[in-house]
Protein backbone atom coordinates (compact mmCIF):
# COMPACT_ATOMS: atom_id res chain seq x y z
CA UNK A 1 0.00 0.00 0.00
CA UNK A 2 2.83 2.40 0.85
CA UNK A 3 4.46 1.87 -2.54
CA UNK A 4 1.26 2.54 -4.47
CA UNK A 5 0.50 5.62 -2.38
CA UNK A 6 3.91 7.06 -3.29
CA UNK A 7 3.26 6.26 -6.97
CA UNK A 8 -0.11 8.01 -6.67
CA UNK A 9 1.63 11.05 -5.15
CA UNK A 10 4.00 11.04 -8.12
CA UNK A 11 1.06 11.11 -10.51
CA UNK A 12 -0.50 13.94 -8.49
CA UNK A 13 2.57 16.13 -8.97
CA UNK A 14 2.66 15.19 -12.64
CA UNK A 15 -0.99 16.21 -12.98
CA UNK A 16 -0.26 19.54 -11.32
CA UNK A 17 2.53 20.00 -13.85
CA UNK A 18 0.11 19.34 -16.71
CA UNK A 19 -2.42 21.80 -15.29
CA UNK A 20 0.24 24.48 -14.87
CA UNK A 21 1.51 23.89 -18.42
CA UNK A 22 -2.03 24.22 -19.82
CA UNK A 23 -2.74 27.44 -17.92
CA UNK A 24 0.56 29.04 -18.97
CA UNK A 25 0.28 28.00 -22.62
CA UNK A 26 -3.45 28.25 -23.33
CA UNK A 27 -4.72 30.94 -20.96
CA UNK A 28 -1.68 33.14 -20.37
CA UNK A 29 -0.25 32.56 -23.89
CA UNK A 30 3.30 32.31 -22.57
CA UNK A 31 6.14 29.89 -23.15
CA UNK A 32 5.66 27.05 -20.62
CA UNK A 33 9.27 25.86 -20.74
CA UNK A 34 10.86 26.45 -18.34
CA UNK A 35 8.14 27.29 -15.85
CA UNK A 36 6.54 26.21 -12.60
CA UNK A 37 5.08 23.27 -14.51
CA UNK A 38 8.53 21.69 -14.65
CA UNK A 39 8.57 21.52 -10.86
CA UNK A 40 5.58 19.18 -10.89
CA UNK A 41 7.01 17.13 -13.76
CA UNK A 42 10.43 16.72 -12.16
CA UNK A 43 9.01 15.72 -8.77
CA UNK A 44 7.25 12.85 -10.52
CA UNK A 45 10.48 10.96 -11.27
CA UNK A 46 12.02 10.52 -7.79
CA UNK A 47 8.63 9.77 -6.24
CA UNK A 48 7.78 7.18 -8.89
CA UNK A 49 11.21 5.57 -8.50
CA UNK A 50 10.77 5.53 -4.72
CA UNK A 51 7.42 3.80 -5.14
CA UNK A 52 9.05 1.08 -7.24
CA UNK A 53 11.78 0.55 -4.66
CA UNK A 54 9.18 0.33 -1.88
CA UNK A 55 7.42 -2.62 -3.52
CA UNK A 56 8.01 -5.57 -1.16
CA UNK A 57 10.34 -8.23 -2.48
CA UNK A 58 10.70 -11.88 -1.56
CA UNK A 59 13.81 -13.17 0.25
CA UNK A 60 16.74 -14.03 -2.02
CA UNK A 61 19.73 -16.26 -1.56
CA UNK A 62 23.22 -14.76 -1.68
CA UNK A 63 23.78 -16.27 -5.12
CA UNK A 64 20.56 -14.76 -6.47
CA UNK A 65 21.42 -11.34 -5.03
CA UNK A 66 24.88 -11.33 -6.64
CA UNK A 67 23.52 -12.44 -10.02
CA UNK A 68 20.76 -9.83 -10.03
CA UNK A 69 23.20 -7.13 -8.93
CA UNK A 70 25.66 -7.96 -11.71
CA UNK A 71 22.97 -8.20 -14.39
CA UNK A 72 21.38 -4.93 -13.30
CA UNK A 73 24.77 -3.20 -13.14
CA UNK A 74 25.59 -4.23 -16.72
CA UNK A 75 22.29 -2.82 -18.02
CA UNK A 76 22.43 0.39 -15.96
CA UNK A 77 26.04 1.22 -16.92
CA UNK A 78 25.32 0.46 -20.59
CA UNK A 79 22.21 2.63 -20.73
CA UNK A 80 23.88 5.40 -18.70
CA UNK A 81 26.55 5.54 -21.41
CA UNK A 82 23.87 5.77 -24.10
CA UNK A 83 22.08 8.52 -22.18
CA UNK A 84 25.31 10.47 -21.80
CA UNK A 85 26.27 10.26 -25.46
CA UNK A 86 22.84 10.92 -26.96
CA UNK A 87 21.07 13.13 -24.38
CA UNK A 88 23.10 14.50 -21.49
CA UNK A 89 26.43 15.08 -23.26
CA UNK A 90 25.04 17.25 -26.10
CA UNK A 91 23.21 19.45 -23.57
CA UNK A 92 26.35 19.94 -21.50
CA UNK A 93 28.46 20.71 -24.57
CA UNK A 94 25.94 23.23 -25.92
CA UNK A 95 25.71 25.16 -22.65
CA UNK A 96 26.92 28.72 -23.00
CA UNK A 97 25.37 30.05 -19.81
CA UNK A 98 24.15 27.90 -16.94
CA UNK A 99 20.72 29.46 -16.44
CA UNK A 100 17.35 28.06 -15.37
CA UNK A 101 16.50 26.78 -18.85
CA UNK A 102 19.80 24.91 -19.08
CA UNK A 103 19.31 23.41 -15.62
CA UNK A 104 15.79 22.20 -16.42
CA UNK A 105 16.86 20.84 -19.81
CA UNK A 106 19.63 18.87 -18.12
CA UNK A 107 17.37 17.66 -15.32
CA UNK A 108 14.99 15.75 -17.59
CA UNK A 109 17.47 13.23 -19.07
CA UNK A 110 19.04 12.79 -15.63
CA UNK A 111 15.61 12.05 -14.14
CA UNK A 112 14.89 9.68 -17.03
CA UNK A 113 18.04 7.80 -16.07
CA UNK A 114 16.70 7.58 -12.51
CA UNK A 115 13.42 6.29 -13.93
CA UNK A 116 15.30 3.70 -15.96
CA UNK A 117 17.08 2.46 -12.83
CA UNK A 118 13.65 2.06 -11.24
CA UNK A 119 12.51 0.12 -14.31
CA UNK A 120 15.46 -2.24 -14.00
CA UNK A 121 14.68 -2.66 -10.30
CA UNK A 122 11.10 -3.53 -11.22
CA UNK A 123 12.17 -6.07 -13.83
CA UNK A 124 14.85 -7.81 -11.79
CA UNK A 125 13.53 -7.78 -8.23
CA UNK A 126 11.64 -10.80 -6.97
CA UNK A 127 8.38 -9.20 -5.91
CA UNK A 128 6.57 -10.73 -2.99
CA UNK A 129 2.97 -10.19 -4.02
CA UNK A 130 2.36 -8.68 -7.45
CA UNK A 131 0.62 -10.65 -10.15
CA UNK A 132 1.63 -10.65 -13.78
CA UNK A 133 -0.74 -7.94 -14.98
CA UNK A 134 0.22 -4.96 -12.80
CA UNK A 135 3.97 -5.48 -13.04
CA UNK A 136 3.99 -5.78 -16.85
CA UNK A 137 1.75 -2.73 -17.30
CA UNK A 138 3.73 -0.73 -14.74
CA UNK A 139 6.96 -1.56 -16.59
CA UNK A 140 5.36 -0.68 -19.95
CA UNK A 141 4.22 2.68 -18.56
CA UNK A 142 7.71 3.39 -17.26
CA UNK A 143 9.33 2.44 -20.57
CA UNK A 144 6.84 4.58 -22.53
CA UNK A 145 7.58 7.56 -20.28
CA UNK A 146 11.34 7.17 -20.78
CA UNK A 147 11.04 6.86 -24.56
CA UNK A 148 8.71 9.87 -24.84
CA UNK A 149 10.91 12.00 -22.58
CA UNK A 150 14.00 11.04 -24.59
CA UNK A 151 12.37 12.14 -27.85
CA UNK A 152 11.25 15.34 -26.11
CA UNK A 153 14.83 16.08 -24.99
CA UNK A 154 16.18 15.52 -28.50
CA UNK A 155 13.51 17.76 -30.01
CA UNK A 156 14.21 20.48 -27.45
CA UNK A 157 17.91 20.36 -28.36
CA UNK A 158 17.06 20.77 -32.04
CA UNK A 159 14.30 23.31 -31.39
CA UNK A 160 11.68 21.18 -33.17
CA UNK A 161 9.33 20.43 -30.26
CA UNK A 162 5.73 21.55 -30.84
CA UNK A 163 3.24 21.30 -28.00
CA UNK A 164 0.15 19.33 -28.98
CA UNK A 165 2.04 17.22 -31.51
CA UNK A 166 1.80 13.42 -31.76
CA UNK A 167 4.59 13.13 -29.17
CA UNK A 168 2.10 14.12 -26.46
CA UNK A 169 0.27 10.83 -27.04
CA UNK A 170 3.28 9.04 -25.54
CA UNK A 171 2.71 10.72 -22.17
CA UNK A 172 -1.03 10.06 -22.39
CA UNK A 173 -0.40 6.35 -23.02
CA UNK A 174 2.00 6.24 -20.08
CA UNK A 175 -0.58 7.82 -17.75
CA UNK A 176 -3.31 5.43 -18.91
CA UNK A 177 -1.04 2.43 -18.36
CA UNK A 178 -0.17 3.62 -14.85
CA UNK A 179 -3.84 3.97 -14.01
CA UNK A 180 -4.61 0.54 -15.45
CA UNK A 181 -1.82 -1.02 -13.40
CA UNK A 182 -3.30 0.45 -10.23
CA UNK A 183 -6.78 -0.80 -11.10
CA UNK A 184 -5.52 -4.32 -11.82
CA UNK A 185 -3.59 -4.35 -8.55
CA UNK A 186 -6.77 -3.66 -6.57
CA UNK A 187 -8.51 -6.57 -8.32
CA UNK A 188 -5.91 -9.18 -7.35
CA UNK A 189 -7.34 -11.19 -4.48
CA UNK A 190 -5.09 -12.38 -1.68
CA UNK A 191 -5.87 -16.02 -2.47
CA UNK A 192 -4.59 -15.64 -6.03
CA UNK A 193 -1.34 -13.96 -5.09
CA UNK A 194 0.83 -17.01 -4.25
CA UNK A 195 -0.10 -18.80 -7.48
CA UNK A 196 0.37 -15.70 -9.61
CA UNK A 197 3.68 -14.89 -7.91
CA UNK A 198 5.24 -18.34 -8.36
CA UNK A 199 4.20 -18.83 -11.99
CA UNK A 200 5.13 -15.30 -13.02
CA UNK A 201 8.47 -15.24 -11.21
CA UNK A 202 9.57 -18.42 -12.99
CA UNK A 203 8.70 -17.00 -16.40
CA UNK A 204 10.22 -13.62 -15.60
CA UNK A 205 13.57 -15.13 -14.59
CA UNK A 206 13.82 -16.81 -17.99
CA UNK A 207 13.54 -13.64 -20.09
CA UNK A 208 15.29 -11.20 -17.76
CA UNK A 209 18.46 -13.25 -18.18
CA UNK A 210 18.74 -11.80 -21.71
CA UNK A 211 18.39 -8.15 -20.66
CA UNK A 212 22.16 -7.65 -19.98
CA UNK A 213 22.90 -8.76 -23.54
CA UNK A 214 20.58 -6.03 -24.82
CA UNK A 215 22.56 -3.47 -22.83
CA UNK A 216 25.84 -4.74 -24.24
CA UNK A 217 24.34 -4.69 -27.73
CA UNK A 218 23.22 -1.07 -27.25
CA UNK A 219 26.77 -0.04 -26.32
CA UNK A 220 28.15 -1.90 -29.34
CA UNK A 221 25.74 -0.10 -31.68
CA UNK A 222 26.63 3.17 -30.00
CA UNK A 223 30.32 2.49 -30.64
CA UNK A 224 29.63 1.78 -34.32
CA UNK A 225 27.52 4.93 -34.59
CA UNK A 226 30.30 6.95 -32.98
CA UNK A 227 32.85 5.60 -35.42
CA UNK A 228 30.68 6.42 -38.41
CA UNK A 229 29.79 9.87 -37.06
CA UNK A 230 33.42 10.78 -36.37
CA UNK A 231 34.32 10.03 -39.99
CA UNK A 232 31.71 12.42 -41.44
Amino acid sequence: RKAWLVIAAAMLFNTLGDLSWSVIEIILHQEPFPSVADLGYLLFYPLFALGIFLLPDAPLSSREKIKILLDAAIVIVSVALVFWVLLIGPIVISLQTFDLEALVSLAYPVMDLVLFIALIELLFKKLAYLGQGPIIILAAACATQILTDSIFSIQMQKGTFVSGDILDSGWVISYLLLGLAGILQTNISSSDQPVLRDSFQNRRVNWTQNVPFLGIGAVFLLFIWGQEFSQI
